[in-house]
């Protein structure tokens, strides 16, 4: 039977006596078939067997479902899709979200309205680079939950006395975790990746994040975060293996609270420097396009 994350535990009070902490340290990977919120393809959590079976042969190899078939849009060379479906507790996983039942981030209708009027801005907005999304800026972030995103889905885990670091391969700076048990600052504070405080249940790490800054330009990739808080949940359950669980809020965006988890496998395989900027054309080219067929709607028929 499907273990749920229950609210109340994670967010439960910090024990009185911290237990020594587990070993986490080490570089994992995240990637996988199986996305955040569940395709069209599925329509349950766990995928029967033969089912999962079926669809491996089918999209391992191949770029995302997600994938546009345009100039530069299939990166074939690029996409680590030699992978399987992700399996937890034995049981292929359709999605790394467990609730709602649909598997699928519960926005409200006002929220969906907005996702929609910001993916036509986005199609029709090249005024300047201050209106576009945060990855054609390479203003990537390291902000939980941690994801699979089909290309450099490697982290690595770091360990001290007072706090934990996540290195997340696919940008540049570390998350850091503090242990210090101090409470977290104020709301006007506020980070990309959030301000995330840690501490030992067990030989659990629980963290809890808030205070995030909103992006730039808030799309439905990259949305409001001024309201959102994570609770995650690390556990290592083997030598090659890492349980990963979280929930996340987010009042007058989400109907409901987002709950997942996910087993992360251990990796052999380095960080490598994702230099996002180095021989980055796209921004250049993108609003340098826009100024062409701005030229030419304007001259005279």
């Amino acid at each position: 039977m499907l273990r749920l994350i229950v609210g109340t535990v994670l967010l439960s009070a910090w024990p009185a006596v911290a237990a020594p902490p587990a070993t986490l340290e080490g570089n994992w990977t995240t990637s996988t078939l199986t996305p955040y919120a569940r395709p069209r393809a599925f329509t349950t959590l766990i995928v029967p067997e033969d089912q999962a079976r079926a669809f491996e042969r089918q999209r391992r190899g191949k770029p995302p479902e997600a994938a546009v078939d345009d100039v530069g849009g299939e990166d074939t060379d690029w996409w680590e899709t030699d992978v399987p479906l992700a399996r937890v507790r034995g049981q292929a996983r359709s999605s790394w979200i467990v609730a709602p039942a649909d598997g699928r981030v519960p926005f409200t209708a006002e929220a969906q309205a907005g996702n929609r009027a910001r993916q036509a801005r986005t199609s029709s907005d090249f005024s300047g680079p201050e209106v576009r999304p945060e990855g054609e800026r390479c203003l990537a972030s390291a902000a939980p939950p941690l994801q699979s995103v089909g290309a450099n889905d490697g982290f690595q885990i770091l360990q001290t006395p007072s706090a934990v670091v996540i290195r997340v391969e696919r940008v540049n700076g570390p998350r850091i975790v503090r242990l210090d048990r101090s409470a977290h600052g104020p709301e006007a504070i506020r980070t990309q990746d959030g301000e995330s405080i840690g501490w030992w249940e067990g030989r659990t790490l629980v963290v809890d994040t808030r205070n995030f800054a909103n992006p730039t330009i808030v799309t439905a990739a990259a949305e409001d975060r001024s309201s959102m808080r994570v609770i995650e949940r690390f556990t290592r359950t083997g030598p090659e293996e890492l349980h990963y669980a979280f929930m996340l809020s987010n009042p007058g965006r989400y109907t409901g609270p987002v709950q997942g988890e996910m087993v992360f496998r251990a990796s052999a395989a380095p960080l490598f420097e994702v230099a996002c900027h180095e021989g980055n054309y796209s921004l250049a080219n993108i609003l340098a396009g826009a100024r062409v067929q701005e030229g030419e709607r304007d001259r005279p028929k």
